[in-house]
C-alpha cells in the first residue's frame, strides 16, 4: 500500500505524495501515526495544510493538484450533485481518497 506523507517542495509549498521516497524512521510504529496516512485528506489535515494542499499521486501520474482541504471530513460529499460546466481544479469525486496498493501490474486505487 502506498501511504500519503509530507514532502518537502520548495516550488509546490504544503504538499502531500503516496512515493515511496520518505525516511525510513517514519515507517516505525512510534512514527507511523505522525508520518504516513491512509488517504491524501489525512495526510493534509494532520499536517496543517489547510485550507489548500497540495497532492502528488505518484500511482496515478505523479502531478501536483491542488485540493481545497475543510478542517472536517464530511461524507455528505462524496458525489457532485449534478455535473459540472467546466472542469474542475479540485476533484469532484473522492476517489483519491482510496488506499491505492499494487495489484501485480501496477498502482490501483480499485476496491
Amino acid at each position: 500500500v502506498a501511504l500519503w506523507h509530507p514532502i518537502d517542495d520548495q516550488l509546490s509549498g504544503a504538499t502531500c505524495s503516496n512515493s515511496y521516497s520518505y525516511p525510513a524512521m517514519w515507517n516505525t510504529p512510534d512514527n507511523r501515526p505522525r508520518y504516513l496516512f491512509e488517504d491524501a485528506l489525512d495526510c493534509c489535515r494532520h499536517n496543517g495544510f489547510v485550507p489548500k494542499c497540495n497532492v502528488q499521486d505518484k500511482c496515478f501520474d505523479g502531478e501536483v493538484t491542488t485540493l481545497t482541504v475543510s478542517g472536517v471530513a464530511s461524507d455528505g460529499d462524496a458525489q457532485p450533485k449534478s455535473p459540472t460546466s467546466r472542469p474542475t481544479s479540485t476533484p469532484t469525486n473522492k476517489c483519491y481518497l482510496r488506499k491505492w496498493h499494487y495489484n501485480g501490474v501496477g498502482c490501483t486505487n480499485d476496491e
